[in-house]
């Protein structure tokens, strides 16, 4: 007589079965996280290059209220008391506390508000969907710190230029210092020598190229330097001083071992975000994601091609 088998029995998974379920598993696992890898930092660099986009776009409309100019980056310190320059007039309210007895507000801070900020707000304490626009979601310094804290100096018009702040862009000072001894004046004691002529003093109209001029990019190492402030990683400014070469160039910065600590590429201490690629938003209003072999072509300079 046949044994009938019992259908409540279950059959068990051998050894050698269970092995091969988990080296599948583990093969798809590495097939998959790479992949799933670069889909993180696409969409992230993505991100990025919608912000730094933002914040050139959001100057044409702070352009269009002051006459044409873009919020300036010199230290208003640089100032005599009660003698500051006549076309700062078009800044004044842009004053903390709507007087000029106060600081004029930081760039960051200038353009928040074309972004969504309040009036009285800054670029760091204003709503998070309007904070996080100055900020890449891919950058390191804005949780590793150092002494002075997360994120970089922004240093000009901020009460304290030794703390970094929440941003990840650098602004063109080339474009927006103001005109100050044989050239531009940043802050006291760093000249600003815009290549092939003066600086642009924050005037567009005043740019010769503008689809081709930056004026915020991805700034920001741990990368030490010191003396000059254009050789300090941390500090966000670019400029492409004449002493580099003439050209006006974001190559010619990139080739300069001082110059070149700013920018956050693999090359320097805690930089790189993009696999060595730089987000960059232009005085036109396009933005791209550029690599070296991109950068003879992008000015610092408002003076057009040297």
């Amino acid at each position: 007589m046949a044994t009938l088998s019992n259908p409540s029995r279950r059959h068990a998974f051998t050894l050698i079965e269970l092995l091969v379920v988990i080296s599948i598993i583990a093969l798809l696992i590495g097939i998959l996280l790479p992949a799933l890898g670069a889909a993180r930092n696409a969409a992230r660099n993505s991100q990025c290059l919608a912000n730094v986009r933002s914040m050139g776009q959001s100057e044409f409309t702070f352009a269009a209220d002051h006459n044409q100019h873009v919020q300036t980056s010199s230290s208003d310190t640089i100032w005599l008391p009660g003698a500051a320059p006549k076309w700062v007039q078009r800044y004044n309210d842009q004053f903390v506390g709507g007087t000029e007895a106060g600081r004029i507000k930081d760039w960051g801070s200038a353009i928040a508000t074309y972004l969504g900020a309040g009036d009285a707000q800054t670029f760091s304490d204003t709503e998070p969907k309007v904070s996080q626009i100055f900020i890449c979601p891919n950058d390191p310094g804005q949780s590793d710190g150092d002494s002075g804290g997360p994120g970089y100096r922004i240093y000009n018009n901020i009460t304290d230029s030794s703390l970094n702040q929440p941003i990840s862009y650098g602004i063109n000072a080339d474009v927006t210092s103001i005109a100050g001894g044989s050239d531009g004046l940043w802050t006291s004691g760093q000249a600003i020598n815009a290549a092939g002529g003066s600086v642009a003093e924050g005037n567009l109209d005043r740019v010769k190229n503008a689809s081709s001029v930056m004026i915020y990019a991805e700034a920001g190492t741990r990368q030490p330097g010191g003396g000059s402030l254009i050789a300090q990683g941390d500090v966000l400014f670019y400029t492409a001083d004449e002493a580099l070469g003439g050209l006006g160039t974001f190559y010619e910065i990139s080739q300069v071992n001082s110059t070149s600590r700013k920018i956050p590429i693999e090359d320097n201490e805690g930089g790189d975000r993009h696999n060595s690629r730089v987000n960059m938003s232009f005085l036109d209003g396009h933005g791209s994601t550029t690599s070296e072999q991109d950068w003879e072509d992008v000015l610092v300079t408002p003076n057009g091609n040297q």
